[in-house]
């Protein structure tokens, strides 16, 4: 079923990249004002079909390449080609192909990026791909200009051909925001997940408990799930302390403005702090930070922070903020 939806989808990406000969073909069929110099208009849709059926299957056979230099030469072989198609029948038929020559040139960066995110950016290092996906995103957004600027003309009635500005402006929009939602995965993809379960948590797939312990285990479990991610004294020592002795309050101590470190309990939640601490950095995943101002530990608690390229998930996977 995977393969045969992959399929799928890799068949209908490819005919939307080659639909621009085909979309303009069509207008230019259906709708009025075609100048006399046009060839028969019953030879437009036939024109585009064919444009639409060997593009498609030049677009459909980069989508499949696995090695990366034979998929760079072919992907650029298919949109120089794309590109040669519609600035041919521009000149030879009809200045409305310009607008299908424009699309065509946004096919390469777009089977690029596929390729990048199918393969899961194996072969590229983080920084590339974070690049990669900025680029994809500007892109796209001076694409969105154009639209807009198109729009405007439409709006203000500049533009002599409103409907079929419309309709290539329809294509323009899903090429994109499609563009935009790709580049935005490829950075998903480079992001590294904490995940909570009902158990505990999960990092690459693997259960922290073994490494950290049962306790220390809740201990994150609770940062990770309170608000802020900063937890107290108290609350740490319910953890600690939920088999058998009871957590005690440091209320008093606080009033007392005793110094925490005199507290054995104290000293006992530092100390497993501290190991967690060291976890998390070794792994990759964040630290824990106590405020600036040591006598204020009883009062402003310590705080869980996560690394820049890791985000808190819950199991179905959705963000914690």
């Amino acid at each position: 079923m995977k393969l045969r939806a992959r399929r799928g989808l890799d068949t209908a990406l490819a005919l939307f990249l080659a639909s621009p000969v085909l979309l303009v073909s069509i207008v230019l069929h259906v709708l009025p004002g075609t100048p006399e110099r046009l060839v028969h208009h019953a030879l437009l849709p036939i024109i585009g079909f064919l444009g639409l059926g060997l593009l498609g299957f030049g677009f459909y056979l980069c989508l499949k390449l696995e090695k990366f230099p034979l998929f760079i030469g072919f992907s650029i072989l298919c949109t120089v080609a794309g590109i040669l198609l519609a600035g041919f029948l521009s000149l030879r038929l009809h200045r409305e192909f310009f607008s299908a020559l424009i699309q065509y040139i946004l096919a390469f960066p777009f089977l690029f990026l596929a390729y990048i995110r199918r393969r899961a950016g194996k072969g590229f290092s983080t920084a590339s791909l974070r690049s990669l996906s900025i680029v994809g995103i500007v892109i796209a957004a001076f694409y969105a200009q154009w639209i807009l600027m198109m729009g405007y003309a439409i709006a203000t009635r500049a533009e002599p051909r409103p409907i079929q500005s419309l309709l290539y402006n329809s294509y323009n929009i899903i090429l994109a925001v499609a563009l935009a939602l790709l580049s935005r995965s490829i950075e998903m993809g480079t992001w590294k997940r904490l995940i909570i379960t009902e158990e505990g948590l999960t990092w690459d797939d693997k259960d922290l408990e073994p490494i950290l312990g049962q306790k220390k285990m809740s201990m994150l479990r609770a940062f990770a799930l309170a608000p802020e991610r900063i937890l107290h004294c108290p609350e740490l020592q319910r953890i600690i302390h939920k088999e058998g002795e009871e957590a005690g309050s440091c209320a008093e101590c606080a009033e007392r403005e005793t110094k925490a470190t005199l507290c054995q309990r104290y000293r006992a939640t530092y100390n497993s702090l501290l190991d967690i601490k060291r976890t998390l950095e070794f792994l990759g995943i964040g630290t824990i930070t106590s405020p600036e101002n040591k006598r204020r530990i009883l009062t402003e608690g310590w705080k869980l922070l996560l690394f820049e390229d890791v985000r808190l998930q819950s199991r179905d996977l959705k963000p914690l903020e």
